[in-house]
């Protein structure tokens, strides 16, 4: 895992974790897996087609990985491919637990999911807009800094 919080000990929270992970059920721990992502659309969505015809991607690399047309998607950007066992329109979908029910009938369609390449960003006004004077003021450069004792917080 990545930390993102920087007020996060990582080694206390992996030690943590890793004690409870025995206490987690199969269905949590099967959950818990890292594997591929997966899309999802009703048959009447326009993805629906190109997830139905989709052909089985090669285990790395963009071989076999159909790129979604942004267009026509809802703006979803990224690439589809064959999810392996997926189940045809109108067959029951069996859970992957008992404690789950079976959907009946399946109105979906399934999809390997790979999200786009990066693009670099460049951030700029949209035609027309006009950009807005600065407003900082004196006082917005006081820095806060906090007071030792009972929580009272003040300025500098």
């Amino acid at each position: 895992g990545v930390t993102l919080l920087p007020f996060i000990d990582e080694t206390k929270l992996l030690s943590v974790i890793s004690e409870k992970m025995d206490e987690l059920t199969p269905l949590e721990k099967d959950m818990n897996k890292a594997s591929n992502d997966m899309l999802f659309v009703h048959h009447s969505h326009v993805l629906a087609q190109e997830a139905i015809h989709a052909t089985e991607p090669a285990e790395s690399g963009k071989e076999g990985w159909c790129q979604i047309e942004v267009g026509q998607s809802a703006q979803l950007f990224g690439y589809i491919g064959k999810l392996k066992g997926s189940p045809s329109i109108g067959d029951p979908v069996s859970p992957p637990s008992k404690e789950l029910q079976t959907i009946m009938p399946n109105k979906c369609v399934g999809a390997q999911y790979l999200i786009p390449d990066p693009l670099e960003h460049f951030p700029s006004l949209l035609p027309g807009a006009d950009p807005i004077p600065p407003t900082l003021q004196v006082g917005d450069t006081i820095q806060i800094r906090p007071q030792r004792g009972r929580g009272r917080g003040g300025f500098a």
